[in-house]
């Protein structure tokens, strides 16, 4: 009894301090700038919280956590052989891949189903609402068209051009959260998504108010980022949230219809939902220019007049000549540098600085952070032994996710998380932006975080199966 108690004790006491670390970034939001250092005392927590990961989580038996640690092993080594004198300066992405991978990912394995299912309500409310707060300012500094820094004068929420001053008015600005729109898009995605995930589990009417009120206006702020990867990736994850709620009791609101039919009427709602999600904000982007210049309350003459002293929204939608951003180009010049470097097809280039072998390459017009496509940033930093670490770790959780899907048997709680990490991995496709490089973030966290509860509901339901088929249950 004594050694369950401390048990218990030292998981509720790890899921306590990895839950204080994640929600640590909502509130540096205020006190951000660069250059960004993590502080000592943060580095000591999450190395303590890796350490318990590791034990409490039991990860040494778990097949994608020593894939993924291989990866992480990789890069660290090509670091230390191509530039070890630059090794220290990445300490920070180190020390935030190893907190993500075994802090994080680690605590789904540490917690039992119903501890799992607490520390999700209570993180989940907490981190939708700091992320509101923010949503929030940046709505009313776009409203009021004023710039609004943070504490330390290193960020602002409001709307700005891209590669201007803060104080800028002019057409095509999109919304900034202290950090680039792109980054402000995805913070706003993943707390959208979380938000929905709330409201899809909730069991009371306030809950479901105030989860639907935080993903309204995270949906709103969203939509004044521009940002289409954001867009599409919450449409599939609302698409798939419904798919869920419709397809495994039909009885709360629809008639219940044959088996069959109401799968696909739970497809079809779940693919209308997605549809309208994908249009929503470009439709949100017009009434707000509208409805703030005038033209939606005033006759033609006074909202010209108001329009005139007014910086519109960026709304590009999702076709033209440029739709993808540039996107085909980068990722052209990345094959074109392999093919014409095999030698980087074994070991890859390093984290270090990956784009400066590609931004000289002919074809691109100008400097890019990333390759855009997260397979081959992988490919690009680590060759293909990282590619093939990384393809090994996403497919165990892809059937450790399918298992759970499975089983309409199990809360919406559980079969809901995949829906995230699925919608994620989807947008990474064109983007880059859950790197263990990214440590100023919490997305990459976040995510492993919910790729550790997905890896540990997964392998529990197996379990659960496999002792059914003995039993003849």
């Amino acid at each position: 009894m004594t050694n369950q108690r401390a048990a218990k004790l030292l998981s509720r006491g790890y899921a306590g301090l990895t839950g204080a670390l994640l929600l640590r970034y909502p509130v540096m939001m205020f006190f951000y700038r660069q250059p960004y250092a993590t502080p000592g005392w943060v580095a000591a927590a999450e190395l303590l919280t890796v350490l318990a990961g590791i034990v409490l989580g039991k990860l040494w038996k778990d097949r994608a956590f020593l894939a993924m640690l291989a990866f992480w092993a990789l890069l660290l080594g090509r670091v230390l052989v191509r530039s070890p004198e630059q090794a220290w300066g990445s300490r920070e992405t180190f020390l935030y891949g190893l907190w993500a991978l075994c802090g994080c990912y680690g605590l789904g394995g540490a917690l039992t189903g119903r501890q799992t299912r607490d520390f999700l309500r209570i993180f989940t409310a907490v981190w939708v609402l700091a992320m509101t707060v923010h949503a929030s300012l940046g709505l009313y500094a776009a409203w009021h068209q004023r710039v609004i820094w943070n504490l330390a004068a290193g960020g602002r929420w409001g709307l700005g051009v891209i590669y201007g001053s803060a104080s800028d008015i002019g057409r095509d600005m999109r919304l900034y959260l202290i950090f680039y729109p792109t980054i402000s898009g995805s913070l706003l995605c993943v707390s959208a998504l979380l938000a929905c995930h709330g409201l899809l589990c909730s069991e009371t009417g306030a809950a479901r108010a105030f989860y639907g009120v935080c993903a309204a206006i995270l949906m709103i702020a969203m939509a004044l980022t521009d940002t289409r990867t954001s867009n599409i990736c919450l449409a599939l994850g609302l698409g798939g949230f419904v798919f869920l709620r419709f397809g495994k009791d039909p009885s709360e609101g629809l008639r219940r219809p044959a088996p069959g039919r109401r799968v696909w009427l739970a497809l079809l709602l779940a693919l209308v939902a997605a549809f309208l999600c994908v249009l929503l904000p470009g439709l949100l982007n017009n009434l707000f220019n509208q409805t703030r210049s005038g033209a939606a309350l005033f006759p033609s003459a006074l909202a010209e007049s108001a329009a005139a002293n007014t910086a519109n929204v960026a709304n590009r939608g999702y076709f033209g000549r440029n739709a993808l951003s540039g996107r085909p180009a980068i990722w052209q010049a990345v094959i074109a540098f392999l093919g014409e470097h095999p030698k980087y097809l074994l070991m890859g280039t390093s984290i270090i600085s990956p784009m400066n072998w590609i931004n000289p390459v002919p074809g691109l017009s100008y400097d890019v952070e990333h390759a855009h496509n997260i397979l081959l940033q992988v490919l690009l930093e680590s060759g293909i032994p990282g590619l093939l670490l990384v393809l090994l770790f996403v497919g165990i959780i892809c059937v450790r996710a399918f298992r759970m899907l499975r089983r309409p048997d199990l809360p919406n709680w559980v079969r809901g998380i995949p829906v995230i990490v699925f919608s994620v991995w989807i947008g990474e496709m064109v983007e880059c932006v859950y790197r263990f490089e990214r440590y100023i973030l919490p997305l990459c966290a976040l995510l492993f975080l919910l790729m550790g509860i997905v890896g540990a509901a997964g392998e529990r339901s197996s379990a659960i199966q496999k002792e059914k088929r003995k039993t003849g249950v």
